[in-house]
């Protein structure tokens, strides 16, 4: 994908324009801070590709920065493909979805959680109220995944029901282990070949693998564990998922997956057939199964933000978070990659890219951009901008949403402690708006050298900032 018409009318709307100038100061931040070794982010509108980048690096040692193209381990983002899969067949005519399992899987015997319980559909494993357990046994701390052949020998003795199948919601690894065991009993291919065949090719995903050989692994941006005490992040090996390749093997970059998400959007929208129905893909975004917390999808999951909804998935793997979001709604679609263990990029924690996203690009692209006396007053604000620094914190003074403003870009969400600043003279400026026991009511003095540049500002009698850049 490459910018587009769509794209230079939308980048170049400043309400636009300057949420992603926040979004860049925020993710470099958390990034100098630590928070994250690398991040890879893509916003898709309407189909199209409107922003990508990286920031902090693929490999912190050979300072390799991360870019749109970075290859990351998507985890169980790859359910999303073992569904699509499935579904394939489905609409094919070679399964159905309320089959019993064993009718593909005869050689699994799986005990009854409660004797006149019904068997378990490949339904109820498209979104995890089948009652299965989790995992087969202990891999994510060891990195050690079974074999097909070990997956079947464990299978005999540590694959049981936790719960009666429909009862409840419960994530289960182990179910979608048995989807791709399903996609290969059914079609004759490994799954491997089927979805590449069936969906990687059609949609030119060429940096997307199903698996990953030693050619492969060394594009991959490194993984990195969670940060430690000391600041210092355990690199994380290679970990070939094996047998779970189709609950969590896959590895792609945020180029591809906005090819993923703009196909979304093309069934969606334009409702053209294009590996699927588009009445299959919106039957798998809808709602198959929820608790009080949980919404599910068959493979896709649906959070509920506000009044609107996001068709998500998410994936975390050793060394590795990553998102795919889209609020159908208002056609926005956001992708975010990271190479740490603790990268927050799924919605609903309290920094959250992918919700940070689309919090503030949402009513950015529904607006029409400034008028022509603040197109004005942004130009000649434009060299107080940029990022200031004291003992106590950081500040980024940014025009933003038609206003001067001052943000902390080190916070979960810089927008939510905005100083909102209104002019009095040249360097001198009100402040309107801010937090309690800041000097609201006061002014903002900014301050310049012998060459007229801007070096820092006072706010208040007691709160002075040098420029950082």
């Amino acid at each position: 994908m490459s910018i587009g018409q769509l794209t230079q009318t939308i980048i170049n709307n400043p309400n636009v324009a300057s949420n992603l100038q926040l979004l860049d100061a925020w993710l470099q931040t958390q990034v100098r801070y630590g928070k994250m070794p690398g991040v890879s982010v893509g916003i898709v509108y309407n189909g199209e590709l409107i922003y990508q980048k990286g920031f902090g690096y693929a490999d912190t040692e050979k300072k390799i920065p991360s870019t749109p193209d970075s290859r990351y381990r998507i985890a169980s983002q790859t359910k999303l493909f073992t569904a699509i899969g499935v579904m394939i067949l489905r609409d094919e005519g070679k399964l159905r979805l309320d089959d019993p399992i064993e009718k593909y899987l005869p050689l699994l015997q799986l005990k009854s959680y409660n004797t006149n319980d019904p068997a378990v559909t490949i339904r109820q494993l498209l979104s995890h109220s089948s009652g299965l357990s989790r995992d087969i046994e202990e891999h994510w701390t060891g990195l050690q995944f079974p074999t097909k052949e070990e997956f079947r020998q464990l299978a005999k003795t540590n694959l049981r029901l936790i719960y009666s199948p429909n009862s409840k919601w419960k994530y289960s690894n182990n179910a979608y282990i048995l989807l791709g065991d399903i996609i290969e009993a059914v079609s004759g291919k490994s799954y491997e070949s089927f979805i590449t065949e069936k969906i990687l090719r059609p949609l030119n995903m060429s940096s997307t693998a199903v698996t990953q050989d030693k050619n492969y692994q060394i594009t991959l941006a490194t993984g990195y564990g969670r940060k430690l005490p000391d600041n210092s992040r355990q690199k994380i090996d290679f970990a070939d998922a094996k047998a779970g390749t189709a609950m969590a093997g896959m590895a792609s970059s945020v180029t591809d997956l906005a090819k993923f998400v703009a196909w979304q959007m093309r069934l969606l929208y334009e409702n053209k057939a294009e590996i699927l129905h588009p009445n299959t893909l919106r039957e798998m975004q809808q709602i198959q199964f929820m608790d009080e917390e949980t919404r599910c999808g068959l493979g896709f999951e649906i959070y509920r933000k506000g009044n609107d909804y996001l068709i998500c998935k998410g994936g975390s793997y050793p060394g590795y978070r990553t998102c795919s979001a889209i609020n159908p709604a208002e056609k926005i679609g956001v992708i975010v990659c990271t190479n740490g263990s603790d990268g927050e990029a799924y919605p609903g924690t309290a920094w959250s890219i992918s919700e940070r996203i689309f919090d503030w690009l949402t009513p950015a692209l529904k607006s029409n951009g400034l008028n022509s006396s603040q197109s004005t007053v942004l130009n000649k604000y434009k060299e107080f901008e940029g990022l200031y620094g004291n003992i106590w914190n950081e500040s980024y003074v940014i025009f933003l949403d038609g206003k001067l403003q001052i943000v902390n870009p080190n916070t979960p969400d810089p927008k939510s402690g905005i100083w909102i600043l209104e002019p009095i003279t040249t360097d001198r400026f009100r402040i309107v708006s801010s937090p309690r026991f800041t000097p609201v009511g006061e002014e903002v003095v900014f301050n310049r050298n012998s060459q007229r540049k801007v070096t820092g500002f006072l706010a208040g009698d007691g709160w002075r900032s040098t420029k950082i850049e």
